[in-house]
């Protein structure tokens, strides 16, 4: 469940920027972005259950045989042993079901999340050339300072996805040839949980920039969990969110250069 959250989160920048997709029309979509990768995780981890695919692996309890080295009811059929039933106790073709519940939807979603980061970026660097050949506008103008922000956010959310689900991928992979080596199995089992907090940090950092009011890091950590967490009985916009520098920044640009635009415009009349 946690990838697909990933792709919806990438699909929602892809209608906004590539499609140009309000606020009002993502949050008609908004129950979706939820309800299907809960609603996979819900089935794959039922499923998996009511077959008895759980067993130890390595560092947690997943989809294993058990014993490891039994052979499935997959390889007895195709006659690739002497065996005329599967000897796995539990998990009987669990090969299969990593594929199908793990291996090929997370694939298939770091595959989703790469094409349209590239789509993403494609579309707002034609975006920003349009810009600047319209208003006839510099390269440092505030509008390309927004799509870079945007653009740089999208990045770190796939990154943080892309180092979370390296290291665990390369684990199951080694196991399908042999035993997994013990300094991977740790990189694995301590990245994998880390999807939410990386999120968190991606998420809080833009708020964290526009703290204008201190100066300090611990001052503006504090400000930020404290607006966060304890919101109701916190009344100071610190962030200065009401007046968003950035956005406000892109409009000043915006409407001083085509102010430039018309007295260029009036001289040569």
């Amino acid at each position: 469940a946690g990838f697909l959250y990933m792709c919806c989160l990438q699909f929602m920048y892809l209608l906004m920027i590539k499609y140009g997709w309000k606020e009002r029309e993502i949050t008609k979509l908004e129950k979706w972005f939820h309800i299907i990768p809960n609603a996979f995780g819900i089935v794959t981890a039922t499923t998996a259950l009511v077959l008895k695919q759980y067993n130890a692996a390595n560092w947690d309890c997943w989809i294993a045989p058990l014993p490891a080295d039994c052979t499935s009811s997959y390889e007895v059929n195709k006659g690739n042993t002497e065996l005329t039933e599967t000897d796995c106790i539990r998990g009987d073709m669990a090969n299969i079901f990593r594929w199908a519940f793990f291996f090929a939807p997370l694939w298939a979603s770091i595959l989703f999340c790469i094409v349209t980061m590239i789509v993403v970026h494609r579309t707002m660097k034609k975006s920003e050339l349009n810009f600047q050949k319209k208003y006839q506008f510099s390269q440092n103008s505030g509008k390309r300072q927004v799509s870079d922000e945007v653009k740089k956010q999208s990045i770190r959310y796939s990154l943080a996805f892309f180092i979370v689900w390296t290291f665990p991928t390369l684990a199951r992979i080694v196991q399908f040839f042999q035993e997994v080596h013990p300094v991977l199995v740790v990189l694995s089992g301590t990245t994998i949980g880390l999807q939410g907090f990386f999120n968190a940090l991606i998420y809080f950092r833009p708020r964290y920039a526009k703290c204008v009011k201190h100066k300090r890091w611990y001052n503006k950590v504090w400000a930020l969990v404290h607006s966060t967490i304890f919101f109701c009985c916190y009344n100071d916009d610190y962030t200065k969110d009401s007046v968003d520098y950035v956005g406000r920044t892109s409009v000043n640009t915006e409407q001083t250069s085509m102010s430039m635009t018309a007295k260029s415009m009036g001289s040569q009349h």
